[in-house]
C-alpha cells in the first residue's frame, strides 16, 4: 500500500517503471429461423422443414446459417438492435478446438468472427487471466486499438468441462480512426488526487460514451471506505468517471431494540454495512472489546467473526453480544440522521470500545482520526446493551461536527444543550423518553433520565451565584442543566410531533455556537420553524 506521504515519491516511480515497460465485437448446425425485431433479436434454433428465413437472406442470416452447420448443436442467438453482431449465445455446443482454455477461445472468436461482427483478428485481442465456472473454464479476450485496451469491450468465452464452447457474451463494437498519443502523462493524471494509489495508470480506449476517449484508468484511495477506479482524459486532463470498488454486505443478528429491560425480547435485524470480512467492521462502525487504552487511544479485539451469509444470534447472555449491539446502535443512529436530515459529516468509521471491566459510564471522545466510542461494564451490566445510552453518546458525536463551538465549550448552557440534545436524539430514534432503563440498575433507578419530566428554566438551574459584591458563575454538572432543555425539546416533540420536532431541532443545532443559550437557542428554533414552515408553528 502506498502511503499518502509517499504518493508523490512511489506513485511517481510505479509510474515510471510502468512507462519503461509499455508502447475491433460477438456471439449458433440447422437452417436457422431469424426473426428480426426493432431493438434486440433472439434467433431460435428450428428444425430446417419450418424455417421461415426468406429466400434473399442478408449477409448476417447467410453468416448465422454457416456458423450454426459447424456446431454441435445449434445455439440460440442474440443480435444487437442493427444486426450487425450477435451479442450472446447460449444453449448450444461449439465443435471441438484444439490446445489451451486461451487457444480454444481465441480459434473460436476467429470461427465466429463473421457473426461476432469484429473488424479485429483474435491474435490481436488481449486475453485477460483464465477462470474457472460451474460450467468450465472461462476466457476473456479483450477488444483492441494499436494495442491498447478498449476498456469494457470484449468476447467471453465459456466452454464445458470437455472443451466446447457453450456460452458467449459480446460487448466490442466498431470504433472510428482514434489517435491513441496521450497529452497528458500518468504523473499528471494523478498528480493532484489525495490518498492511495492502489494501481498505477494504464492507458486505454474508453468506448462507453458517444466518441470513444483515450484515456488514463487507474485506481486510488482517497478514504477508508472508498477505493476508486477513475478514468481521466488522456488529452484534457479532464476526470472521465469515478467508481467505488468497495463493496458492502448486509448480515441478520439478534439484537434489543431499546435494552434488556424496555424490550427484553432480542429481535431480528439487518446488521448493515459490514465490509464482508465476517467481523462487525463496515462504513460507519467498527466494534471492539476493549482490551487496554494508553496516551495514544484505546485498544480492541473483535471477537465476533460470522462469514457469509453474515448471521450473528448471540443470547443475552453471550459476552459477544455488547460487541454487536454497539454495532447496531451505531448505525441505526447514523443513518437516522444521515436519511431523515442528509447529514453525511459522520460518514466515516467510529471506532467503539465496549465491556470496559469495572466501568459504570459510557462516552464519546473527539480524539484520533474519527472520535471513539467506550462503553463500561460494571457487574452484571453491560452498558452496549443498552442503545438509549449509545444512540446518546453517538448524538455527541453528531453535535461535534454539526455544531463544533458548541461543542468545544462544554460547559454551563452550551454543555448542557449538548447533553440535553444527546438525550433528545436518543429518545427519538427509540420513541421512548426514557434513557437508560437499563443502565440506571446500577444507581437503583427506573431510567438514567427521564425527559418528559416538567424541570424548568430558570429555577431548576441555578446558572450564576452570588457572593457579596461579586458574581460568578456555577458550573452545574451539564447532564443536570441537559434534564432541562432536554424536556424541553420533548415538550416539542409532544406538540407538534416527531418529524417536525426532529427536523425543526436539528436545522437549530446547526446554527449553535459556544456562547449560546438556552434564549438564543429557542430563538434558533422560532427561526427554523420561519425557514422550514413559514412560522406555522
Amino acid at each position: 500500500m502506498i502511503s499518502r506521504q509517499n504518493i508523490g515519491r512511489v506513485g511517481a516511480f510505479a509510474v515510471a517503471v510502468w512507462m519503461m515497460s509499455a508502447g475491433w465485437a460477438i456471439v449458433g448446425r440447422k437452417s436457422p429461423e431469424i426473426r428480426f425485431a426493432p431493438t434486440v433479436t433472439i434467433s431460435e434454433p428450428v428444425q430446417p422443414e419450418r424455417s421461415l428465413a426468406p429466400a434473399g437472406k442478408t449477409v448476417s442470416e447467410r453468416a448465422a446459417e454457416a456458423f450454426q452447420s459447424t456446431t454441435q448443436k445449434p445455439f440460440t442467438l442474440v443480435w444487437n438492435e442493427d444486426r450487425s453482431r450477435v451479442v450472446a449465445m447460449g444453449g448450444g455446443r461449439s465443435r471441438v478446438y484444439s490446445g489451451t482454455p486461451e487457444q480454444k477461445a481465441r480459434s473460436f472468436a476467429a470461427h465466429a468472427q463473421a457473426i461476432l461482427g469484429s473488424v479485429q483478428v483474435s491474435p490481436q485481442m488481449i486475453a485477460l487471466p483464465e477462470r474457472d465456472t460451474p460450467l468450465g473454464p472461462q476466457v476473456i479476450l479483450q477488444q483492441t486499438v494499436n494495442g491498447l485496451p478498449v476498456l469494457d469491450k470484449q468476447v467471453v468465452v465459456t466452454m464445458n468441462r470437455a472443451g466446447e464452447v457453450v456460452l458467449v457474451e459480446n460487448t466490442t463494437t466498431d470504433l472510428p480512426e482514434i489517435d491513441t498519443r496521450a497529452e497528458v502523462s500518468p504523473l499528471q493524471a494523478i498528480l493532484n488526487l489525495p490518498g492511495t494509489l492502489v494501481k498505477a495508470p494504464e492507458l486505454a480506449i474508453d468506448a462507453s460514451g458517444t466518441e470513444p476517449r483515450l484515456v488514463w484508468e487507474f485506481v486510488y484511495s482517497p478514504a477508508f471506505d472508498k477505493v476508486l477506479r477513475t478514468r481521466v482524459d488522456a488529452r484534457t486532463g479532464e476526470t472521465v468517471s469515478r467508481l467505488n470498488l468497495v463493496k458492502h454486505v448486509t448480515g441478520t443478528g439478534k439484537v434489543y431494540l431499546g435494552n434488556p429491560k424496555s424490550s427484553p425480547t432480542q429481535v431480528w435485524r439487518d446488521i448493515k454495512w459490514l465490509d464482508g470480512s465476517g467481523y462487525l467492521t463496515g462504513l460507519y462502525a467498527k466494534s471492539h472489546r476493549y482490551t487496554g487504552s494508553s496516551g495514544t487511544g484505546f485498544t480492541g479485539a473483535q471477537d465476533v467473526y460470522q462469514p457469509s451469509p453474515f448471521v450473528y444470534d448471540y443470547a443475552g447472555t453471550d459476552t459477544k453480544l455488547p460487541q454487536l449491539q454497539a454495532y447496531y446502535a451505531a448505525n441505526t443512529i447514523h443513518d437516522f440522521f444521515k436519511d431523515t436530515f442528509g447529514m453525511t459529516l459522520r460518514d466515516n468509521q467510529l471506532p467503539m470500545y465496549v465491556s470496559v471491566p469495572d466501568y459504570p459510564n459510557a462516552f464519546y471522545t473527539p480524539t484520533g482520526t474519527y472520535g471513539a466510542m467506550v462503553a463500561g461494564k460494571y457487574g452484571s451490566i453491560d452498558l452496549a446493551l443498552d442503545t438509549d445510552v449509545l444512540a446518546h453518546e453517538y448524538t455527541h458525536s453528531v453535535v461535534d461536527v454539526v455544531a463544533p463551538s458548541l461543542s468545544a465549550n462544554y460547559n454551563a448552557e452550551p454543555g448542557g444543550m449538548n447533553e440535553g440534545f444527546a438525550d433528545y436524539f436518543s429518545c427519538t430514534t427509540v420513541g421512548d423518553p426514557k434513557v437508560g432503563e437499563y443502565s440506571g440498575q446500577l444507581f437503583g433507578l427506573p431510567a438514567i433520565r427521564d425527559i418528559s419530566n416538567r424541570n424548568h428554566y430558570p429555577e431548576e438551574i441555578l446558572m450564576w451565584q452570588t457572593s457579596g459584591s461579586i458574581q460568578y458563575q456555577d458550573f452545574h454538572e451539564v447532564h443536570q442543566i441537559g434534564d432541562v432543555w432536554g424536556p424541553a425539546c420533548w415538550d416539542l416533540y409532544t406538540a407538534l410531533g416527531k418529524t417536525k420536532a426532529d427536523r425543526l431541532l436539528y436545522t437549530a443545532l446547526g446554527t449553535l455556537t459556544g456562547t449560546s443559550t438556552f434564549q438564543s437557542a429557542l430563538v434558533a428554533i422560532l427561526a427554523a420553524d420561519t425557514s422550514i414552515y413559514s412560522g406555522a408553528n
